[in-house]
């Protein structure tokens, strides 16, 4: 693939991921201020000269994990978020006074069962043949996408993520204490102490000595 067809079918994605609203964009560059947060962490863990060998080496890979439960859990919950409020907006379940009667017009006129429609199709769809009434419901839709995500951004930045990234630390620190293997104590070799002593009263001879040390034989 050539430079020229990476870069067309790139503008085609953004135009497709945030032309039509900025609820996308919001959570994309929200993932990305955690992406790069990590990255300049890792940066500086490397360029730091007074960290071990050993220890940056950890902390490095410990940085790595740690951002990618960041970046996994901020867009986990906010696109499952964006997911739930888009499919209540296009079934109707989300809708306002200006909205509603908009929508029923339009059923009405296709002599359409809405609650039926809603069950099968959304109502994107439904109007897509009146341009201005879709135009009104595409301004709604992307209005309240643009504040539900905007919320969700802060609960994921605030809530989930640091509660996700410390229930991930404390399995990790209980495999790590499982893994290390209990330090050996050393028994202390002490010098035998002699419970019998052999008292020499005046003169004695070596055959002296031998009976007494077989009488009175030396315990340890």
């Amino acid at each position: 693939m050539s430079l020229k067809k990476i870069f067309e079918s790139g503008k085609t994605f953004l135009y497709n991921q945030f032309s039509e609203g900025g609820g996308n964009m919001l959570i994309w560059m929200g993932a990305l201020g955690w992406f790069t947060a990590a990255i300049a962490q890792i940066v500086v863990l490397n360029v730091n000269k007074k960290i071990p060998k050993q220890e940056k080496g950890f902390l490095i890979k410990q940085e790595v994990a740690d951002g990618a439960v960041n970046c996994g859990m901020y867009l986990g919950f906010t696109k499952l978020v964006q997911m739930g409020v888009n499919w209540g907006l296009e079934k109707g379940k989300i809708t306002t006074d200006t909205i509603k009667p908009i929508v029923e017009k339009a059923a009405k006129d296709k002599k359409i069962d809405l609650t039926k429609h809603l069950e099968k199709s959304n109502i994107s769809d439904l109007l897509k043949d009146k341009a201005c009434d879709l135009a009104k419901f595409k301004k709604f839709k992307n209005g309240v996408d643009i504040f539900t995500n905007l919320i969700a951004s802060v609960i994921a930045c605030n809530i989930v993520t640091p509660l996700a990234r410390n229930y991930i630390a404390s399995i990790w620190s209980k495999k790590d204490k499982k893994n290390k293997k209990p330090q050996v104590e050393q028994n202390l070799m002490l010098k035998p102490a002699f419970q019998n002593k052999v008292e020499f009263k005046g003169k004695t001879n070596l055959n002296a000595y031998q009976q007494n040390a077989l009488m009175n034989p030396l315990k340890f």
